[in-house]
């Protein structure tokens, strides 16, 4: 089974190289297939089987007990067991089995975090991250929506939650995980897991303490004036956008074997990566390890197609393959993801995609050249919202400057549009001033001339 599968890796791989291939000088991916491919030759050393009787159990007896069949008090005598004579694996014979199981569990990691790269998702992952835990700081939130949505805020609000009260320390431990989640602070949440993982029907008291420790852990928690006044109903709140979150029960936050198994590739909402990367590692036997990565496999096989999916409508917009279309720029829908191997550059732009308002996005550089050509002949640009993994190819005509002020009228997009979209520009606004420190911000300009006016009108 095991040699199944790691076949099964390396065509993953392999298609995976055809679609961003390694570069030429990269060792990395020779010594990567030369692992997997001792591994397989060890584990068929390791698992050499001889089929029927030795000749030790027929020797001196061909058929032993032949006769035995045809008597009908035998017959009628219920059968004992017979103990097969199979010795136990030697020293060295399990410390290969480690050693495979190491190596395999190495490959699936580095061919997980390629994958993850390859996806976009890594991309979106890290503009998540910038997000400071307060929220925004840019004034557009009031102190209370800042704090619904702070970890830190409700953990720290723990210490004035008495011990008895064990079903509310069980909530706010389980809002505290899922906009540590939401934010992308993926270790939090998984600290703040196992800290829920010592919660006790009426006995919170170590889940309370471990909690408390998972946040001086992460530099403790700086209150403002009114957070002495503690609204209990506020700290179970979630303000996250996601209905689906919001509606998290507890049973969600305990992952068990199988709803970890979920947690590759950016996760599903029971499971993240490091519930993933957790599973991987604290794997021991071949059995399990096994199904973890016949489960990744097919996780991956489907991406791959949507991957491949999505590069046959670039091809047809831009007419990389075959003759292009003179009818193909009228049909192109710019909200159909499409994907290239291509970079994600620190280029912030605002760009127009259909089916949505003006939306923070960073051009994408096709690391194809070809492809690239054929988007400038095209004028085409490629763009992937912040914080999203999809791509989309928009004319060029419909990018703009960020800090551009776009006069547009909200009130045709619904809540939950509306709601990304300010998601989305929280990043944005904090990529662009980790790439312009000590320039004033645009916005912020806009914002004190605002007050300003707003100033004068009152008096």
């Amino acid at each position: 089974t095991l040699q199944v599968l790691i076949e099964a890796l390396l065509m993953v791989e392999d298609e995976i190289n055809q679609l961003s291939p390694w570069k030429t000088q990269d060792t990395r991916r020779e010594l990567w297939r030369a692992q997997l491919n001792d591994v397989s030759k060890a584990w068929i050393d390791l698992c050499s089987m001889k089929l029927g009787p030795t000749s030790k159990d027929t020797e001196g007896d061909p058929c032993p007990k032949k006769e035995a069949a045809y008597d009908n008090e035998e017959i009628s005598q219920t059968p004992k067991k017979q103990k097969l004579d199979q010795p136990l694996p030697s020293a060295s014979e399990k410390a290969c089995i480690v050693s495979i199981v190491s190596t395999v569990k190495q490959c699936l990691i580095d061919l997980e975090l390629r994958m993850f790269e390859l996806s976009g998702m890594k991309a979106a992952t890290e503009a998540a991250n910038a997000v400071d835990d307060s929220g925004s700081s840019d004034g557009e939130d009031d102190g209370s929506n800042k704090r619904v949505k702070c970890w830190k805020w409700k953990i720290n609000a723990l210490k004035q939650v008495p011990t008895p009260r064990y079903v509310l320390i069980r909530d706010i431990i389980v809002a505290a995980i899922i906009v540590a989640r939401k934010s992308h602070h993926t270790q939090v949440a998984a600290d703040l897991k196992q800290a829920l993982q010592l919660h006790r029907p009426k006995s919170a008291l170590d889940a309370k303490q471990a909690a408390i420790a998972v946040l001086e852990k992460y530099g403790g928690y700086d209150g403002v004036e009114d957070d002495d006044v503690i609204d209990f109903e506020e700290l179970v709140q979630v303000d996250t956008g996601d209905k689906k979150l919001e509606d998290a029960t507890v049973e969600s936050m305990i992952c068990d074997e199988v709803v970890m198994m979920t947690g590759s590739l950016g996760g599903e909402e029971n499971a993240d990566r490091t519930d993933w990367f957790d599973a991987v590692k604290g794997c021991k036997s071949i059995s399990r390890l096994a199904t973890l990565t016949q489960y990744f496999i097919s996780n991956v096989n489907d991406l791959l197609v949507r991957i491949k999916g999505e590069r046959d409508i670039l091809d047809s917009v831009l007419g990389t393959k075959g003759k292009k279309s003179r009818t193909n720029k009228k049909k192109h829908d710019s909200s159909t993801p499409v994907w290239c191997n291509a970079s994600v550059t620190n280029k912030i732009v605002k760009c127009k995609v259909k089916g949505y308002p003006w939306w923070p996005a960073r051009v994408c550089k096709a690391l194809d050249t070809k492809v690239e050509e054929s988007l400038e002949e095209g004028g085409y640009t490629l763009i992937s919202f912040v914080g999203e993994p999809n791509m989309y190819v928009v004319s060029d005509n419909e990018v703009k400057d960020f800090a551009e002020d776009i006069e547009e009228d909200y009130s045709q997009w619904d809540q939950s549009i509306m709601d990304n979209l300010h998601e989305s520009t929280k990043m944005a606004r904090k990529l662009w001033r980790t790439q312009n420190r000590g320039v004033a911000s645009p916005w912020e300009k806009k914002s004190k001339q605002r007050f300003e006016e707003e100033k004068k009108t009152a008096r």
